[in-house]
């Protein structure tokens, strides 16, 4: 499909342990080449001394991207100490809310690449402070683009419009509010991602949503009484 990178996760279906997550990359960095960087997601699943361990042995497999949320999002020191005691650089930051959380993550020197998501940073004028601030401090961004077509639509904008965004995500999975609730496809060939045209987010719903995917009542269902 001619990107340049691609994202694999730390742990797959048969859990986690070094040696499987190793084997994992190995077979990763033989299908793709030597020269295409993979980046490592963990999903802040790993103790911090699992991290460092786990970070020291894939340098072998390098050029690796970053290393995702090595350890749970709330334990700043701890991603701090991982990102001390590797080569490869630590991305992070997807669950963190307002340009007040990303300074402390700077402050602590705890990213090489933050990833703020429109969704839940605060929305676009807050992600584009995050973006400065980060640029005035050195460190990169890479938006995380997950959960609707809307925000890859608005991802895509801000990528564009910051000098220090240097990547930007393409799933591949298949995801129906991703790829399936827009109006058109987004703008990706041979591997790049280019602007959206069109006024406003670039994008508008697909006609008939609502009756595709239409509102399921359950038994368990919250209601709300009005009186």
């Amino acid at each position: 499909k001619g990107y340049a990178a691609v994202k694999m996760r730390a742990v797959g279906n048969d859990g986690f342990s070094i040696p499987n997550a190793l084997a994992r990359i190995s077979a990763a960095r033989k299908a793709i080449g030597d020269d295409v960087p993979v980046m490592v997601d963990a999903h802040g699943s790993l103790h911090p001394t699992t991290a460092i361990q786990l970070a020291r042995q894939m340098e072998q497999y390098g050029p690796i991207g970053w290393f995702e949320e090595p350890t749970p999002p709330d334990l700043i020191g701890a991603m701090a100490q991982v990102k001390a005691q590797t080569a490869i650089p630590l991305a992070g930051g997807e669950m963190e809310c307002t340009r007040y959380g990303f300074r402390d993550l700077i402050a602590a020197n705890a990213f090489d690449i933050l990833q703020p998501d429109v969704a839940i940073c605060g929305g676009i004028s807050e992600w584009r402070r995050i973006a400065a601030l980060a640029s005035a401090h050195g460190v990169l961004v890479a938006p995380h683009v997950w959960f609707s077509g809307l925000i890859v639509a608005a991802s895509i904008h801000l990528a564009m419009s910051q000098p220090n965004c240097f990547l930007f995500e393409v799933p591949q999975a298949n995801l129906p509010l991703i790829f399936q609730l827009c109006d058109a496809p987004f703008p990706t060939k041979d591997g790049i991602v280019t602007p959206l045209e069109r006024p406003g987010l670039g994008v508008e719903l697909r006609p008939g949503l609502e009756e595709q995917y239409p509102e399921l009542v359950t038994p368990d269902s919250p209601t709300q009484r009005v009186g």
